[in-house]
């Protein structure tokens, strides 16, 4: 596995994608977005290690494995989303975008 390589050399490309993705957004609804999906991406990959204890015994635990992989990095995505529709909102009252972001990602 890549992982002490790939993962800084992703996540701040990805991130700064995803701030040129929320200057382009018209209303708070597409910056919700914008932060949810990138939040939600952001922690499948990272939370990876988390399906792995639902297969020392598949037989009982398998049927658990989506709920890990997919629920929960869904659900941690709406604090980056919550962060993103406020820095959203915030930019357009004259704030920065990036500090205004920074700081609510902090936050969240």
């Amino acid at each position: 596995m890549l992982e002490p390589w790939a993962g800084p050399y992703l996540v701040l490309p990805g991130i700064a994608l995803m701030v040129l993705a929320l200057g382009r957004c018209v209303d708070g609804r597409g910056g919700f977005l914008v932060g949810w999906i990138g939040g939600a991406a952001y922690f499948a990959v990272a939370l990876h290690w988390m399906v792995y204890p639902f297969l020392v015994r598949a037989e009982s635990h398998l049927w658990l494995l989506p709920f890990a992989a997919l629920l929960v990095p869904a659900g941690f995505g709406l604090f980056w989303a919550g962060a993103f529709w406020t820095a959203g909102r915030v930019a357009k009252g004259g704030v920065d975008l990036s500090l205004a972001l920074a700081v609510l990602l902090a936050a969240a």
